[in-house]
């Protein structure tokens, strides 16, 4: 057998070798990617699962801090109405205009 012959098969060889790792490498890159994907996805989940309870209770605790601050504004209006009455009557009686 010629030496240029085996040299030829060699270099065939060595370039089939080198494709077949890059496919090797190509197709675990690509199930690295999808095995990441699927864990990240997992995990948001999970994240979001745990979170619920505790948006739905920022939820109730907003309406009630939002029930309670129009009650004191109310509250509030009526006082000042209550002493804007109160200033005007002390004015009545004593005759003092500038209180």
């Amino acid at each position: 057998m010629d030496i240029s012959n085996i040299k030829i098969w060699l270099a065939v060889q060595l370039i089939i070798d080198f494709l077949f790792l890059l496919g090797i490498f190509r197709y675990l890159s690509g199930v690295k990617n999808h095995l990441e994907d699927r864990i990240l996805k997992n995990a948001s989940a999970k994240i979001g699962k745990n979170l619920e309870p505790f948006l739905a209770d920022a939820q109730r605790t907003s309406v009630d801090f939002e029930r309670q601050l129009k009650e004191k504004r109310k509250l509030i209006k009526e006082l000042n109405k209550n002493l804007d009455n109160k200033i005007s009557s002390l004015k009545f009686y004593t005759g003092n205009r500038d209180l």
